[in-house]
C-alpha cells in the first residue's frame, strides 16, 4: 500500500513538472512574453482590477458590472502582493493551470482507474487549449482550476464532510469567475436523485445550495444596491445574446449584425435587457428552418477542431480525441455510471450555453478536462475491442497519420469546410 502511494505520488509531481515546464515555455517562447496582452478583455479585467486597488470601486470607465468579479480579484490579489505584473499573473497562471493536470489525473482515478487516470493526466499536459489559455490575462484558466476542484470534490463527497462542503464553495466561487455554471446546481440535484435515495439526495442538495447560494449572495447585494435591480453576478447576457442571435451571426457571435446605438444613452442594465429583447425578438420572428440552421452551426462550432479565422489551424491535440470523446461520453451513459454522469452534466452545460449564447475554442476551453477524461475511456474501449484481434496499434497509427494530414493541409481543409458551411447558412 506504501509502495504504490509513493508511486502515485511521483506520477502526479512529474504529471506537474511536465505541465509547468510546457506552459512556461509556451508563455516564453511563443507566446509574445510574459509582459505581452493582446486581448480587449485583458484590458478590461484589469482596469476592474486598478480601480479595486485605487480604491474607486469595481468599474471600468462607467461599466459597474460588465465582468463577473473573481477574476479582477484575482488580479488585485496578485498586484497588491507583486506589483501592477502582467509577468506575475501569467506565471501564476501556469502554476494554476499544472495543477489543473494534477487534479485532471485524480478525477480520472474517480471515473475510471489507473490508466483513465494517467493517460487524462499526462495527455492534459499537452492538451493546446489548456497550456495556451495561461498565456492569456483571462479568467478560463483560473475558472477551469476552479471548477475542476469543485468536480473533484463532488466526486469524493461521501468520504468526508471536508469534500461536502469544499464542492460547492469552489463551485461558487468558479461561477464568480465565469457564469456559465451559474445554472449547474440544477444538475447537480438530477446527480443527487440518480446517485442516492431520495432523502440523501435532498439533504445533499440542501446543503450543496445553500453553500453555492451563500457564496454568490454578497455579491449580488452588492449588485442589487448598485443597480436597484437582481442582478445574480454580472450584466453582459443581452450583449452577448443578441450579438450571437441576429441576421449575420452564423452560429457565432458578431458585433456587426445588432444595432447597438439604439441603446446607447441607457443604463448599463437597461442597455443589457434591451439587447435581451432584441435578440429575443429576433428569434421569434426567424422560421423554423432558419432556426435550425442557426443551431446546427451552433452545434459545429461546439465540436469544432479548427481554430478561428485568421489562424485557421488545426488544433490536433482536440482532432486526434475527438471521435473518443464522443464514444466514451455514449459508453459512460450508456452503461449508467454514476460517477461519470457527473462529468457528462458539466459538459452539457457548456452545451446548453452554447445553443442559448455561442462558443469558440476559447470559451469551450474549460470543459477540456472532462474531454480529455471521457477520450480516455473511449480510446481504451476501442484498444481493449480491437487488441482481441491484433489490429490495436495499426488503427491508432491510422488516425495518428491522418490527424497529422489534417494539420499539415489545415488551410485548404478549412477553407473548404468555412464555404460549405456558409452555404448551409445562405440556404
Amino acid at each position: 500500500m506504501f509502495k504504490m502511494k509513493l508511486q502515485k505520488t511521483y506520477i502526479l509531481l512529474f504529471i506537474f513538472l511536465f505541465a509547468l515546464i510546457i506552459r512556461l515555455g509556451y508563455v516564453l517562447l511563443f507566446s509574445g512574453g510574459l509582459k505581452y496582452i493582446d486581448s480587449p478583455d485583458s484590458i478590461e479585467y484589469n482596469n476592474y482590477a486598478v480601480n479595486l486597488i485605487d480604491g474607486n470601486g469595481y468599474r471600468n470607465g462607467e461599466m459597474r458590472s460588465f465582468r463577473p468579479p473573481g477574476y479582477p480579484f484575482f488580479l488585485a490579489g496578485i498586484y497588491i502582493l507583486f506589483g501592477h505584473s502582467y509577468p506575475a499573473v501569467k506565471i501564476i497562471q501556469v502554476v494554476l493551470s499544472a495543477f489543473t493536470c494534477v487534479i485532471i489525473f485524480l478525477i480520472g482515478s474517480e471515473i475510471g482507474g489507473r490508466r483513465i487516470a494517467v493517460f487524462s493526466g499526462f495527455y492534459s499536459c499537452i492538451f493546446y487549449s489548456l497550456f495556451e489559455m495561461s498565456s492569456h490575462v483571462l479568467s478560463e484558466t483560473l475558472f477551469t482550476f476552479l471548477l475542476c476542484i469543485s468536480i473533484l470534490f463532488f466526486l469524493k463527497m461521501d468520504k468526508s464532510l471536508f469534500y461536502k462542503i469544499g464542492a460547492p464553495v469552489f463551485l461558487g466561487l468558479a461561477t464568480l469567475t465565469r457564469s456559465s455554471t451559474l445554472i449547474f446546481p440544477f444538475f447537480i440535484f438530477i446527480w443527487f436523485v440518480m446517485k442516492y435515495p431520495l432523502k440523501k439526495a435532498a439533504v445533499n442538495f440542501l446543503l450543496t445550495a445553500v453553500i453555492f447560494f451563500g457564496i454568490l449572495t454578497p455579491w449580488t447585494i452588492r449588485n442589487y444596491m448598485v443597480h436597484h435591480a437582481f442582478v445574480p453576478i454580472h450584466i453582459q447576457a443581452g450583449l452577448v445574446f443578441w450579438g450571437a442571435n441576429n441576421p449575420i451571426a452564423g452560429g457565432k457571435w458578431n458585433e456587426h449584425g445588432p444595432n447597438w446605438e439604439k441603446y446607447s444613452q441607457m443604463s448599463e442594465l437597461e442597455k443589457d435587457n434591451g439587447y435581451f429583447k432584441e435578440g429575443l425578438t429576433w428569434l421569434k420572428s426567424q422560421p423554423p428552418f432558419p432556426l435550425i440552421k442557426l443551431y446546427v452551426l451552433k452545434t459545429c462550432v461546439f465540436f469544432y477542431p479548427f481554430f478561428a479565422l485568421p489562424d485557421s489551424g488545426y488544433d490536433i491535440t482536440y482532432g486526434l480525441i475527438l471521435p473518443f470523446w464522443i464514444l466514451g461520453m455514449y459508453g459512460s451513459i450508456k452503461s449508467k455510471d454514476k460517477q461519470s454522469l457527473l462529468l457528462f452534466s458539466v459538459i452539457l452545460v457548456f452545451f446548453v450555453t452554447t445553443l442559448i449564447f455561442y462558443t469558440n475554442e476559447r470559451l469551450r476551453s474549460p470543459i477540456c478536462p472532462f474531454v480529455i477524461i471521457f477520450a480516455a475511456i473511449g480510446i481504451y474501449f476501442i484498444s481493449d475491442k480491437l487488441r482481441m484481434k491484433n489490429h490495436n496499434y495499426h488503427f491508432f497509427a491510422a488516425w495518428s497519420i491522418l490527424n497529422i494530414l489534417i494539420y499539415l493541409y489545415s488551410e485548404p481543409i478549412h477553407s473548404t469546410i468555412i464555404a460549405a458551411l456558409k452555404k448551409i447558412r445562405g440556404l
